[in-house]
């Protein structure tokens, strides 16, 4: 079970602090994937405010974004439609559904939602 409060996330019985405020989590197969507060980023590029983490919070990679928008950043992860095999959904601030490879942060698919 993962729960988060802050910058604080709590794993089974593991606490790790991250260096910003979080919006979402998710726990898979010994990764972690966050979603940070977009607002806490500089406004002049797009958030790179999703990451994945192992559990000792050990940084393994960062998503890409599908815009260049200077406000843009994932604000969660989508639980109602089904990932692609690999991947994990999450949604960003400009409208878009993003497919990100597990294992890499590549995107794999992206949609546009609005």
């Amino acid at each position: 079970m993962i729960e988060f409060i802050g910058k604080e996330l709590n794993i089974e019985k593991a606490k790790i602090s991250l260096p910003y405020t979080i919006l979402d989590a998710e726990a898979s197969g010994g990764r972690i994937f966050v979603i940070y507060d977009y607002m806490e980023f500089p406004m002049d590029a797009p958030a790179k405010n999703l990451v994945c983490i192992d559990e000792a919070g050990k940084e393994l990679w960062v998503a890409g974004n599908p815009t260049n928008q200077n406000n843009d950043g994932y604000t969660n992860f989508n639980r109602t439609v089904s990932s692609i095999k690999g991947c994990i959904a999450a949604n960003n601030f400009a409208g878009y559904l993003c497919q990100v490879n597990v294992l890499t942060g590549e995107l794999a698919d992206v949609q546009f939602t609005k």
